[in-house]
């Protein structure tokens, strides 16, 4: 997934633990401030470690620390320390939508995508308007080779999140497993304009390097090698990463 969609997916965390730290009140300890508001990854793992070793909550009062640590994890791109603790979220807190959309990712940047798309399952049977579940279900869908059903999920998430860079550029891929390249390079279009126009992240390099191999599919040559040609001067490593991710093979 591109770092739109990792936006997205960073924009439910935060809005998760927002909602679930306004639940409850503080025991008066620093420490629990902390762990919900601090930046700095670091001292949130620290502050966060700290709560859950008071046991001063229990039960589902402390699944917002696992979740807040969790998010401190993902801002160090450390899945493997992020799923754990959201496992124990979800243990305490049965039905926290946003630690499954949460896990759901981290199963993602982990090409686990079956686990990946079985956590989206649950994200949306609790909350069916999540755009951000459909998109990293269709993006993982794309890497599980269930392109056809990966272009409904970004269907239905650009339904939810109109005009979505990540969800068009998902879409793309689809498109392009199943050979219908006019499509395909018509969303890659779409989610570099719109992607640039929300100043995210000026040129997707997997929109740009799946632009040019649908051009080059529609006889396009030139377009195709300057698309090309700026996909790797932003991401050297893009067609092997792809193929790596299972999106794209060589």
């Amino acid at each position: 997934m591109n770092r739109v969609g990792r936006r997205c997916a960073f924009g439910v965390i935060v809005v998760g633990l927002a909602l679930w730290a306004q639940s409850y009140a503080w025991a008066g300890d620093p420490n629990d401030d902390g762990c919900v508001k601090e930046i700095n990854p670091d001292s949130k793992i620290g502050y966060c470690t700290y709560v859950i070793q008071s046991g001063r909550y229990i039960g589902a009062n402390a699944a917002w620390a696992y979740f807040s640590r969790a998010d401190a994890y993902f801002f160090k791109n450390n899945y493997d320390r992020m799923i754990p603790d959201l496992d124990e979220a979800i243990r305490l807190k049965p039905g926290m939508t946003a630690a499954y959309l949460a896990r759901g990712y981290a199963y993602f940047k982990r090409m686990d995508y079956s686990r990946s798309i079985q956590d989206m399952d649950v994200a949306i049977r609790l909350k069916p308007d999540l755009g951000t579940a459909y998109d990293i279900r269709c993006w993982a869908k794309v890497g599980a080779g269930r392109a056809a059903q990966a272009i409904s999920d970004c269907d239905r998430s650009l339904q939810l999140l109109p005009n979505d860079p990540s969800a068009l550029a998902g879409r793309g891929w689809g498109h392009m497993r199943t050979g219908n390249y006019s499509a395909a390079a018509t969303d890659f279009g779409e989610a570099l304009h719109f992607d640039e126009a929300l100043q995210s992240n000026p040129k997707l390099a997997s929109s740009l390097y799946g632009r040019a191999l649908a051009e080059q599919r529609k006889g396009d040559q030139l377009h195709a090698d300057q698309d090309l040609a700026a996909a790797k001067a932003i991401q050297p490593g893009i067609q092997e990463d792809l193929a790596r991710q299972h999106i794209w093979p060589q």
